[in-house]
């Protein structure tokens, strides 16, 4: 409609132009900060580096016709717990919580210094810390699903399952990546990366570490 026409443009003025002063005080009015900071948690304790944090995709962005706020919507999330070679592994696994983009976001430079968004971010960080991405869970989730598709696997080829198996036992992997990439990259596999990234995102909650940024 061309009142949600108009509902897009005041959102884009709002981000691009407004005051520091202006931005804060209406943020809340246009974007489902709560949703927004648990979904922004997600991202960064994934080190999801290919979608909002990296080049700005793999999201929708939805205007809800009755709260007339927006919401960000996730897809094609393929590269998650540090496996799109962004940066260099340290850096993934110990990637900032306060500034975990790369390069310039004039959006994300202005949410993350509102408190109200900052606050709620950070709760959601401490909460997945201490609960979905606790290795314990991750390795039983990572051993059951093995199981699942481990005929699929074999069927394919001898090298793959050999492959697979080094995943699940937490081992490096190799990726083949598409375009752009030289060729295949090693990473650490779910395993692996999930003790890493805890222990990080704990010492930069407790003011142990500043975390890394990637330029």
């Amino acid at each position: 409609s061309e009142e949600q026409k108009a509902r897009v443009i005041e959102w884009s003025k709002l981000v691009a132009s407004s005051s520091d002063q202006d931005f804060a005080a209406k943020l809340g009015e246009y974007l489902e900060t709560e949703k927004f900071a648990r979904y922004m948690a997600m991202t960064v304790w994934l080190s999801d580096l290919d979608g909002s944090l990296g080049p700005g995709q793999k999201y929708y962005l939805y205007l809800h016709p009755n709260t007339r706020k927006f919401t960000f919507i996730p897809w094609d999330q393929d590269q998650p717990f540090g496996q799109f070679p962004r940066g260099t592994e340290e850096q993934r696994e110990g990637l900032s919580i306060r500034r975990p983009w790369s390069g310039e976001n004039r959006f994300l430079e202005r949410v993350y210094k509102s408190e109200g968004f900052y606050t709620a971010y950070l709760a959601a960080l401490r909460e997945f810390n201490g609960s979905l991405f606790q290795p314990d869970r991750i390795d039983r989730q990572v051993k059951g699903l093995a199981e699942t598709i481990r005929p699929a696997i074999t069927d394919e080829s001898s090298e793959r399952l050999a492959e697979f198996e080094k995943a699940v036992a937490g081992e490096r992997v190799t990726l083949s990546m598409g375009p752009g990439f030289s060729g295949p990259v090693a990473v650490k596999s779910i395993r692996g990366f999930v003790k890493a990234r805890g222990a990080a995102v704990a010492d930069q909650l407790a003011g142990k570490s500043e975390g890394k940024t990637i330029s």
